[in-house]
């Protein structure tokens, strides 16, 4: 009996979480029906809710300004929008922080988690996976003797969180591993191992 509960929970923990992550990401898109009139709601419009469409206009909304934002009019309304952001002190500082983390981390022209690192940490002996994120720069390199990368460090099980470290080059290992297999591994606190390399065959890359 314990062996049968132990099967069914393996079934549906995993199909409950991702219902419920997907319920929770809809309700939130949802939100953006509060953006219309209240008399084009569907409730007002049609006499009854309709699940997800907000999430449908949300992805419209996203669409349509990429759309926008790809032409020379919409580029240059973007740079005015961000002139006006920057004239305001607060909203500055905030916005542009989280513009150069975004640009940083979904550009295509970025480095920003392009590979997988094996670093010592927290202690020597002790091992963990890390990411890498660039170099230093800025007057940190006057303080900073030989080859340094910057590395984020991802906590488990969620990766959101983590750790900012510069560890020299010579104390990082470069793992041939995509970036979301060494993300499943961390999430699932090594219970999802990466399948191991096959040995190479002589004349074959």
């Amino acid at each position: 009996m314990k062996r049968y509960f132990i099967t069914g929970l393996l079934i549906w923990v995993p199909l409950a979480i991702t219902a419920w992550v997907l319920v929770l990401i809809v309700g939130t898109m949802d939100q953006s029906l509060r953006l219309l009139p209240e008399a084009v709601h569907p409730r007002n419009a049609l006499g009854f809710d309709i699940p997800g469409a907000g999430a449908i206009l949300t992805l419209l909304i996203l669409f349509g300004t990429g759309l926008l934002a790809a032409n020379f009019i919409g580029q240059r309304l973007v740079v005015w929008w961000e002139s006006l952001l920057a004239r305001i002190p607060v909203v500055n500082s905030i916005y542009h922080s989280v513009k150069q983390v975004s640009d940083t981390l979904f550009s295509s022209s970025g480095h920003a988690f392009r590979k997988a690192l094996l670093i010592e940490y927290p202690r020597r002996g002790s091992w963990t996976i890390a990411f890498l994120t660039g170099k230093p720069g800025g007057d940190v390199l006057r303080h900073l003797d030989g080859e340094y990368l910057s590395v984020y460090v991802p906590t488990t099980p969620n990766p959101t969180s983590g750790f900012f470290l510069m560890l020299p080059r010579a104390e990082v290992i470069e793992l041939e591993m995509s970036v979301d297999t060494a993300l499943k591994y961390v999430i699932s606190m090594g219970v999802v191992a990466p399948a191991p390399r096959a040995p190479s065959t002589p004349g074959r890359p």
